[in-house]
């Protein structure tokens, strides 16, 4: 649930599309637990998805999204609670 990479997904896109950030909104389908991540998923469904506040990240200089890299973007404001340990599942 890496949210920084979603909200830099819809950043790249309204930039290349000229239009301003909106929400975006997907669809999960087919989604599997496995037996060793129960105890995870639980930490993970108890956890207040507002603790923190939306990243907020600028680019400056836009051309194209062809064209662009890494170093041209800049993540402000992220936060996120610790990692979930959880083992490889076979």
């Amino acid at each position: 649930f890496n949210i920084a990479s979603y909200a830099l997904l819809l950043h790249l896109i309204a930039k290349e599309s000229g239009l301003k950030e909106g929400k975006l909104v997907g669809f999960l389908a087919d989604i599997h637990l496995f037996e060793n991540h129960v105890e995870g998923a639980k930490e993970q469904l108890s956890r207040d998805a507002n603790k923190y506040s939306l990243p907020r990240i600028e680019t400056k200089e836009w051309i194209s999204l062809f064209d662009w890299k890494a170093e041209d973007t800049e993540l402000f404001d992220y936060g996120s609670y610790p990692r979930i340990p959880l083992e490889i599942a076979v």
